[in-house]
């Protein structure tokens, strides 16, 4: 999902924060969803700045599921409420906002599928529905003006459908490249720049035996401007990859690297373009940075750093398995500073025993642990110039790749960050020119605001950048009170307002 806030007031939020003697939070307004026993998911809050935000969430019934939107003014207080039920033959693929709508996918084991449109100012609902051919694969859907695209996959081919989520007409923007079939074209990744004016696709094929990423790029109408290969020339293959506007045709490119496969990661990669010309790609393996090992304990680094002198005595070099999820490229002049948050997929085990005893064992995803996140300087023909890097211990493991800090590039020697972790909020202050912390900030998060409140059980899934000094909180609780006028037990979403 994306973010919408004003970095301005961002940054008078954190200097706020920053300046004062103590840092501490201020739990301002709290709401409340009561979900007893019924099956609510799909909670979300969307920012609205000082117009507010819109609460949507959706909960099981005998028609299938009826999905609410609730906007709220800066009080949490309802002023406007709208509801959509969708039928039980639909499944929920995936869904985007964008500065003016959140939209929502749905799709039928055959070759249907709707999308639902929520116009984030006057609350006005549509859906659409469309089709396309049988046995096809999707998986992600973002939005471009009038027009969603959703990597789509066949046995015989891969392209990307474009469809206005308006009007339901669509269309196919093939992608064929020489020597690979369907089998081996694989999407990365899907990117609207920050201001909307184009889609970046990135996929990998496979073809002569040798893996490269291509680019797509769509424009708001939904055509495909450009298709060319980033990594022609690179002997690397791109694990994962994000794209940032610089000015013009000028972008870069960042993201992580790995020697054989696209499955495992040996450490950054930071390239430049010029339209779909490649100015430069320059490697950077985790341990050869200054400070990527720093948020583990002393003596896992220390036992990191032993292996790894083994290797390289041996001629060999040492692999780390992270992916980075990359911010927006920061420009100074004609430097670039690149943020990123490190992350790796995680995995459990399910037993099921069936009706005559025999068990089965199979391995089912369990989210993205990310770990730290690092910071890095480069000079304009990709040098690294300083690195930095600082824990990040999120206390929940989300289902997608998102970003859990907040940036401000209002100043020009700083670059100011804030994020949440368990239950409380940080602030970094990372100099531009250097890369050293400036200075940091720790302050709790309150939980309730009602002293007889017990939790059983947190999970905070989110904590975004609101408005000035606000921020809003919200996750999942199980809730004990045995003095208070509330309930005993309680299983409640909640939404918190809470300010420095």
């Amino acid at each position: 999902m994306k973010k919408i806030f004003l970095l301005g007031a961002l940054l008078f939020a954190i200097t706020a924060l920053t300046n004062a003697q103590e840092s501490r939070t201020t739990l301002v307004e709290r709401v409340e969803l009561d979900i007893k026993d019924e099956a609510v998911s799909n909670f979300e809050v969307i920012s609205l700045a000082e117009n507010g935000l819109i609460n949507v969430y959706s909960q099981r019934e005998s028609k299938g599921r009826k999905w609410t939107f609730k906007k709220m003014d800066i009080n949490l207080t309802e002023v406007a409420k709208k509801e959509i039920v969708i039928g039980k033959k639909y499944r929920f693929v995936s869904s985007y906002v964008t500065k003016t709508h959140f939209h929502a996918m749905f799709r039928v084991k055959s070759k249907a599928f709707k999308i639902v449109s929520l116009e984030l100012e006057s609350m006005k609902i549509q859906d659409v529905d469309s089709e396309l051919p049988k046995a096809f694969f999707m998986e992600k859907m973002v939005v471009i003006g009038e027009n969603a695209v959703i990597d789509t996959k066949t046995r015989k081919e891969a392209f990307l459908t474009v469809i206005n989520w308006s009007t339901g007409k669509s269309k196919i923007i093939p992608i064929n490249v020489a020597g690979a079939n369907a089998k081996r074209i694989f999407f990365q990744n899907f990117q609207v720049l920050s201001d909307e004016s184009e889609l970046f696709a990135f996929v990998t094929a496979k073809a002569d035996k040798k893996t490269d990423t291509y680019v797509i790029r769509v424009d708001r109408k939904g055509n495909k401007k450009k298709i060319f290969c980033l990594t022609e020339k690179y002997e690397n293959v791109i694990s994962d990859i994000s794209v940032s506007k610089m000015e013009d045709e000028e972008f870069i490119y960042t993201g992580t690297y790995s020697e054989k496969n696209a499955t495992y990661s040996n450490g950054l990669f930071f390239a430049k373009s010029i339209g779909s010309s490649l100015k430069f790609i320059e490697s950077y393996n985790f341990l050869s940075l200054n400070k990527f090992l720093e948020y583990l304990p002393a003596r896992k680094q220390a036992k990191v750093e032993r292996k790894q002198k083994r290797k390289e005595k041996k001629g060999k070099e040492m692999n780390i398995n992270y992916l980075i999820a990359s911010h927006d490229i920061i420009k100074k002049g004609d430097k670039y500073i690149m943020l990123g948050e490190a992350y790796y997929p995680t995995y459990r085990t399910e037993t099921r025993t069936d009706a005559n005893g025999n068990v089965t064992y199979r391995t089912v995803f369990d989210g993205y642990q990310y770990t730290h996140a690092v910071v890095a300087g480069f000079d304009k023909d990709g040098g690294l110039i300083w690195d930095n890097s600082f824990k990040l211990f999120p206390s929940y493991k989300p289902y997608f790749v998102k970003r859990f800090i907040s940036v401000s590039e209002a100043n020009e020697k700083e670059v100011q960050l804030v994020f949440s972790a368990g239950r409380s909020i940080y602030s970094k202050t990372i100099d531009n020119f250097n890369g050293k912390t400036i200075d940091e900030k720790e302050s709790e998060i309150i939980s309730t605001g009602d002293e007889d409140d017990k939790l059983t059980w947190s999970a905070s899934a989110e904590t975004d950048y609101w408005y000035e000094r606000n921020f809003i909180t919200y996750g999942y609780q199980k809730i004990k009170n045995k003095s208070g006028d509330k309930k005993r037990k309680r299983k409640v979403y909640y939404i918190n307002k809470i300010q420095y």
